[in-house]
């Protein structure tokens, strides 16, 4: 069962039933089981106003003028703010829904923002429908950066969810999002269905219309969300937790066909991680300029436990062996990794019982050797993932905590031979 994850909380434990087979990550409650968790934060409803603060999650896009853009939700409604000077300051916030809803505006199904190479602005986010946890994506999009249209649904089906979506080079508009549209059938069938669907819709005409969506892969983990990166040709590929045999849920990494009707996937590691439970804990999916893809992801498998980072060169071609990294006495987890501008940087999460601290590493050959981890930043109260994002050639992280508001923070790199 789908269910949404907490709004800011305070880590410092979680429900025994999530990781019940798997390490605990016994503070953060964005990983729960279907028995675990599901009311709101000490402090939520506190903080109303339509600023990135108030909201759990917040997401940032560098637009076409090198201005930052962060989309994220207060109050049942969905807002873009745009910064001049790297989050210190924002205008006035844009609002793309106006009813209120039941938005996910968890830290794993966070609403996303994209920009293509002539300036359109594409944003999807999900919304509750019942008390099934059943969600239906919505879209929107800004021809001119300063007004978006009526959010619209993307399919029909049942339930979907963890939106992810991204614009090729070539101006097409990839979207994908876990979908259960096949349970029912295959219920009334008499089959068996573990879990969700890989769902995918294009559109060629920046976001007017989109192709009808299809399943391209059925089995996948119904609570993790969806890394999306683009080769150097501009095909999109995709990274998401799968499951295979019987409740084993690893990661595959598959490029989406030009059809847009099948995805060409490859499992990543036999982690075995078979947990009756929801994860809630994606990959991070980072493609450089040379093709290879990087890959960094958390597991609590029978194989192997923590955070894990393997590359790939080319389409198809086996992963590199897993390479651990992070504290598991600090329950480290919610990786990211990107590449640019021939760095590869890799950041997450830790806890020392009282203290979040984001550390980050970079690497300067393909992600062999890593520089020594370093702290970034630290709070002492609740805070959405890490993310990296790029500007030229730096790189940032951007980090929303409840107590420090919203951070876009330049990495130090200095490459160390």
């Amino acid at each position: 069962m789908i269910r949404p994850t907490c709004r800011f909380v305070r880590t410092t434990a979680i429900a025994a039933s999530c990781l019940a087979s798997s390490l605990a990550l016994a503070h953060d409650p964005s990983m729960h089981g279907s028995h675990a968790m599901s009311g709101m934060s000490p402090h939520a409803g506190a903080c109303t106003e339509p600023v990135p603060q108030c909201a759990s999650s917040a997401t940032p896009l560098f637009d076409k003028e090198g201005a930052l853009r962060v989309i994220y939700a207060v109050g049942g409604r969905v807002y873009v703010a745009r910064s001049g000077d790297d989050g210190r300051t924002f205008q006035p916030p844009v609002a793309i829904s106006s009813a209120p809803a039941n938005i996910d505006e968890s830290n794993e199904g966070r609403p996303t923002l994209v920009m293509s190479q002539a300036g359109v602005m594409a944003a999807a986010w999900s919304i509750w429908r019942d008390k099934q946890w059943n969600a239906m994506v919505l879209f929107s999009r800004s021809l001119d950066g300063k007004t978006f249209s009526p959010p619209r649904p993307l399919a029909k089906s049942v339930s979907q969810r963890f939106p992810s979506l991204g614009f090729a080079s070539d101006g097409t508009l990839w979207v994908t999002w876990l979908d259960k549209r096949n349970i029912a059938s295959a219920k009334a069938a008499g089959d068996t269905y573990e879990g969700a669907a890989l769902a995918l819709s294009v559109s060629h005409d920046d976001g007017a219309n989109f192709s009808p969506s299809v399943i391209v892969s059925d089995r996948t983990c119904e609570c993790c969300r969806i890394s999306l990166a683009f080769d150097p040709d501009g095909g999109p590929v995709a990274s998401w937790r799968q499951i295979y045999g019987k409740n084993f849920r690893d990661h595959e990494v598959g490029r989406f066909g030009a059809d847009a009707k099948s995805v060409n996937g490859i499992r990543v590691s036999e982690d075995n991680w078979a947990i009756d439970a929801c994860p809630h804990h994606g990959p991070s999916l980072s493609i450089d300029a040379a093709g290879t893809r990087h890959i960094a992801w958390y597991t609590g498998g029978g194989v192997r436990k923590g955070l894990f980072y393997a590359h790939e060169a080319g389409q198809n071609a086996a992963f590199s062996a897993p390479q651990p990294f992070g504290d598991n006495e600090r329950t480290a987890q919610h990786p990211q990794v990107l590449a640019h501008v021939g760095a590869l940087v890799r950041a997450w999460k830790e806890f020392d019982g009282e203290t979040t601290a984001i550390l980050f590493q970079a690497s300067y050959d393909n992600g062999d050797a890593w520089t020594p981890a370093k702290t970034i930043a630290t709070t002492r109260d609740a805070s959405d993932h890490p993310i990296l994002i790029a500007k030229g050639e730096r790189i940032f992280l951007s980090w929303l905590t409840k107590e420090e508001g919203y951070r876009l923070m330049p990495l130090p790199l200095t490459p160390e031979r």
